[in-house]
């Protein structure tokens, strides 16, 4: 009997918010998209009716979390909401809160799933366009040569089409430019298509096959090809333990649309390589083996070189493993290269060899790494910069306990790798440590030393010799709390030239770098001092350095005010040397965009540059120069 009367007690006291409950629903209406729809649509359309008065001021839209509330349109019954951008295929959410005449909370949540297409499941483009004008209000006669207008458009475009199994993109930079002067080359003025690739990807089960086509970037081993980005295709193909890639690129690096898509064959002025992969062992271990062919002219955008082609090829394997979650890593490399670097003169090409063995880990707190590397003296590969005639090892250790760090670092390199009795063998040793102190988060701290030894044997006559140390040491603090932020580091070098020449340096650097960061303004300053001292002359040079960077916002962030500048002086104990440079850049800019009341985010701004030498030894040297600018520049995103 209890029991019944406690349930009506209950049931007496909570039946008013259980009544408001059931008639949630009935105060507004989501007209679309409807609970749990699917809809097809890139942007879908959200549609509200409230069935009482609600204070509009109340009403607070978000969409997959991020607040909209500032881009809804009201109507007679409620208000409307359209994505101007295309929002991703899938799950969304809709919650809508507000409160009505008496003060009462009412909020909805829907839950509905888009696809953007009935073929597709993803089929959108997104696109960006900026145009950036700069006219010249004020110059000197100095800078004749400063174009007196300049105008540059982008348009950056990215697209998208997806199923179950198919998915291709494609992205571009669009480019259009033009002053009153000329233009350095490659730059050349109209339009351009700055880069562009095409991509397609079909995946199946354990298959998945690539094409890529236009502005690519191999990277095969760090030996052979390594971040290469040439125009070209690419083609990689995977099915569970085995992989294969292919491509050709044309060897110069080309600007904007010259040179065509870049798939030829031609040995003479295109890169073309093979490599097949293999995983093994639950795909904890990897083998691979790589072919790259072809040749580059010797001069061109980004290649410098005189007389004929370059010629080579490489064939390099490769074989890593991580057979206890990275514990032990293993990273092994050896590599055969044949180099012609002037293919119009009679000699032929030269074979040399390059390898490595390298072993990293992290065991808990503590990582490790070491390295046995060597680069022949004629190793070279079309396309890749790589340093030869070097050979050496290196160590690294490090430790990450809870309120400090320890880092160390060992490392030994020569060149003259075969030891030839023309050219000296230069010993190069560093060493460094590093130690963190973090257990006062408003106080982090640490110290730093590092050691470099240079030291040449087996001079052949009339080459000089090389031996010197240098030491380093260095201390940094800083003063963390809320938006400031002071740092403050010293460094003292010494640098012991053991030679007859007995060129012993000393430097000593002190910097001050104070920071305060808000909402509306900003400010970051440093200051420095460095000396340096030769021994043998006993000059010292000292150089005075002030950096300031300001920024603050205003008128309700439409207005904007940024002050950049360096400040430096320049003097010696010998009066050899006393200069000043003073470089700054001051803008004052405006909003529009709400004045506009568009997508466009247009902005307004006058820019000064001034820059001013002064050279109290040689005052022919002066200089004084200021200019004015007058610059607009707008965004206008958009999609479909």
């Amino acid at each position: 009997m209890a029991n019944y009367v406690f349930l009506i007690v209950m049931l007496i006291l909570f039946y008013p918010y259980l009544s408001y409950a059931q008639k949630m629903d009935e105060l507004f209406k989501v007209i679309s998209p409807e609970e749990n729809a699917e809809i097809i649509a890139k942007k879908p359309e959200i549609k509200v009716e409230f069935a009482e008065t609600v204070k509009s001021e109340t009403i607070v839209v978000l969409f997959d979390g991020t607040d909209v509330t500032q881009l809804i349109k009201f109507t007679e019954k409620g208000f409307e909401f359209k994505p101007f951008m295309v929002v991703p295929p899938g799950t969304h959410n809709l919650s809508i809160t507000a409160k009505n005449k008496e003060g009462m909370q009412i909020e909805k949540t829907v839950t509905f799933t888009t696809k953007h297409s009935e073929t597709f499941d993803e089929a959108w483009s997104n696109n960006n366009a900026t145009i950036i004008y700069q006219g010249v209000l004020k110059k000197p006669e100095s800078l004749g040569s400063l174009p007196d207008s300049k105008i540059e458009g982008n348009l950056t475009s990215d697209t998208k089409i997806k199923n179950q199994t198919w998915e291709f993109t494609f992205n571009t930079n669009l480019r259009y430019f033009d002053q009153n002067e000329p233009l350095t080359p490659p730059q050349k003025k109209g339009l351009d298509i700055v880069n562009w690739i095409l991509k397609g990807t079909y995946t199946k089960d354990l298959l998945k096959a690539k094409v890529s086509i236009g502005d690519i970037q191999i990277t095969e081993t760090p030996y052979t090809l390594s971040g290469l980005s040439r125009k070209g295709g690419l083609f990689n193909v995977e099915y569970d333990i085995f992989q294969l890639n292919a491509f050709t690129v044309k060897s110069e690096a080309v600007y904007g649309s010259r040179g065509g898509i870049g798939i030829e064959t031609s040995s003479n002025d295109h890169i073309m390589g093979l490599s097949a992969g293999l995983k093994l062992f639950d795909k904890k271990m990897e083998l691979k083996t790589v072919y790259i062919t072809g040749g580059e002219p010797s001069t061109g955008f980004g290649i410098v070189g005189t007389g004929g082609n370059k010629q080579g090829d490489v064939l390099g394997f490769l074989l890593t493993s991580n057979f206890f979650e990275n514990k032990l890593n293993t990273d092994f490399e050896l590599d055969f290269s044949r180099y012609d670097p002037d293919s119009s003169d009679e000699f032929n090409k030269s074979s040399d060899k390059a390898y490595r063995a390298k072993i990293y880990g992290m065991i808990d707190k503590y990582n490790y790494e070491a390295m046995y590397e060597y680069i022949g003296r004629d190793y070279q590969v079309v396309g890749n910069t790589i340093q030869k005639d070097r050979q050496g090892l290196s160590f690294k250790g490090g430790a990450n306990w809870d309120w400090h760090s320890l880092n160390l670092s060992f490392s030994r390199y020569n060149d003259n790798v075969r030891n030839d009795e023309l050219f000296p063998r230069t010993y190069n040793t560093q060493i460094s440590a590093d130690y963190s102190f973090n257990k006062i988060p408003e106080l982090p701290m640490g110290l730093n030393y590092q050691k470099s030894i240079q030291k040449s044997t087996k001079e052949p006559e009339g080459s000089s010799k090389v031996n010197t140390e240098t030491d380093t040491i260095s201390g940094r603090i800083n003063y963390v709390k809320n938006k400031l932020n002071i740092g403050f580091t010293t460094a003292y070098s010494i640098m012991n030239d053991k030679t007859e020449a007995n060129n012993d340096t000393t430097s000593v650097t002190y910097t001050l770098t104070p920071t305060y960061n808000d909402v509306n303004y900003s400010v970051s300053t440093s200051f420095s001092l460095n000396q340096s001292k030769v021994k043998l002359t006993g000059v010292r040079t000292d150089t005075y350095t002030t950096n300031l960077d300001l920024k603050t916002k205003f008128f309700d962030q439409r207005a904007s005010f940024d002050v950049a500048g360096t400040y430096t002086i320049t003097k010696t104990n010998d009066g050899s040397v006393n200069t000043r440079n003073l470089n700054g850049t001051i803008q004052l800019a405006y909003d529009l965009a709400k004045i506009v009341k568009d997508y466009a985010k247009p902005v307004v701004a006058l820019k000064a540059t001034y820059s001013k030498i002064t050279d109290k030894i040689n005052p022919s040297s002066d200089k004084d120069e200021f200019v004015l600018y007058f610059v607009f520049t707008t965004n206008i995103p958009f999609s479909f």
